[in-house]
């Protein structure tokens, strides 16, 4: 797995966090479900990115046509 494919420092994401180890005292954050992943990104030249309404797996600059990869939270259209 390619893991800068999916998340960058400096995003905001949606994750579950998963507990482990005997006394579950150690934690996992999991962004395997559709619905989790990046919200916000952060590009590599310090620009906000967005979720891209063409490319479920691409994020935008808000103000440029710049694209990154993302693993972007699928997040469910609360206003229908």
């Amino acid at each position: 797995v390619e893991l800068y494919k999916f998340v960058q420092p400096g995003d905001i994401i949606l994750a579950r966090v998963l507990g482990y180890g005997e006394a579950q005292t150690s934690y996992l954050l999991s962004i395997a479900e559709d619905q989790l992943g990046v919200i916000i990104g952060k590009g590599q030249n310090g620009q906000r990115l967005s979720s891209d309404p063409n490319d479920p797996s691409m994020m935008k600059a808000l103000n440029s046509e710049y694209r990154e990869m993302r693993k972007v939270a699928q997040l469910p259209d609360l206003n229908k």
